[in-house]
């Protein structure tokens, strides 16, 4: 690939850029921290001593003798009979589909 551009003189103006001397000095600086401790202070803690205990009981439940009434329950007979259908599908192959796909496009 090649690219042609036009041909140019491109020149910059001749210029004299000088920066006066300085001479900076920062000042000694002698910065000492002062030293620092930290202790916690010690701490026991213990907890009473405590007895949990429930007296004894006696939970039982007392003997029942629980009888539910006899009952007769009947439903009336039914007979649930559905209709008889035959249905029957179109026979489609491949063809017809792409035929109808075209028309819901």
């Amino acid at each position: 690939m090649t690219v042609m551009a036009p041909q140019m003189n491109l020149t910059a103006p001749q210029m004299n850029l000088t920066a006066p001397e300085m001479n900076l000095v920062a000042p000694k600086m002698n910065l000492i921290a002062p030293k620092i401790t930290l202790m916690a202070p010690k701490i026991n803690l213990t907890a009473p001593k405590i007895n949990l205990t429930a007296p004894k009981m006696n939970l039982n439940a007392p003997k029942m003798n629980l009888v539910s009434p006899k009952m007769n329950l009947m439903a009336p007979e039914m007979n649930l009979l559905a209709p008889k259908m035959n249905l029957l599908a179109p026979k489609m192959n491949s063809q017809h589909l792409r035929r109808i796909s075209r028309y819901l496009k």
